[in-house]
């Protein structure tokens, strides 16, 4: 029997040359156990503070809109059914742009 090695085309010599050099580069150390886990402190931190921001806006947002509202029934109803009024023509009107600008998709 012959080697392999020996019967081997030019090209596929260097290609096998050429990636056990890229084996031997890839040996890489794995990163210090104690900084991932202050990263992972620190990224936790800032979601934690981020969420906490978004939820008091939602929250903010959502008592002005009831107090609106309620200062609108307790003012006028006719005040408040006309915003109610008004709101539900946008919203139609928005809903038909969009089904008006979507792309019809055939085949």
């Amino acid at each position: 029997m012959t080697n392999q090695h020996n019967d081997a085309a030019p090209w596929e010599e260097q290609l096998r040359q050429g990636l056990d050099t890229l084996a031997d580069l890839g040996a890489e150390e794995p990163p210090n156990l104690a900084d991932l886990q202050m990263l992972v402190v620190q990224v936790q931190r800032e979601q934690r503070q981020q969420l906490l921001r978004d939820l008091s806006l939602f929250w903010l947002c959502g008592l002005t809109v009831l107090a609106v509202v309620f200062y609108l029934i307790s003012r006028s109803p006719a005040y408040f059914v006309a915003i109610q009024g008004l709101a539900l023509v946008g919203l139609a009107a928005t809903g038909a742009g969009f089904l008006r600008s979507r792309k019809r998709v055939t085949e």
